[in-house]
């Protein structure tokens, strides 16, 4: 390829760039106008969506949680049936710490 092909390649590369970016005749301001009227709504919307799924997550993670409490009564009921100190030790911790993860999410929930 000559240095006089390669430029008339790339001539023929730019001006079809240029006529691919030329936005059509009839495309008005208010077209453009209208176009960032409908992105504004659709954020508005994804903003909705986000705050639901935000909502829609902590209840599954209370719901969790709750299970979780639930095992943890059934394994001290266990311990105290069988008379097995460390599995009641073990399991009042456990339920302990279920309970301290659940607060921060009941909090979060009266709070928003």
């Amino acid at each position: 390829m000559t240095e006089l092909d390669y430029l008339f390649s790339c001539a023929r590369l730019i001006s079809s760039a240029v006529i691919i970016c030329v936005p059509p005749k009839s495309c008005s301001i208010l077209d453009f106008c209208n176009i960032r009227v409908k992105k504004k709504k659709t954020a508005s919307k994804m903003k909705e969506n986000q705050e639901k799924q935000i909502v829609q997550k902590i209840k599954w993670q209370i719901a969790g949680w709750i299970l979780f409490i639930l095992c943890a009564v059934f394994y001290i009921t266990s311990g105290l049936k069988n008379n097995d100190v460390l599995t009641l030790i073990g399991s009042v911790i456990f339920l302990v710490a279920c309970i301290v993860f659940v607060i921060p999410l009941v909090r979060s929930i009266k709070k928003g």
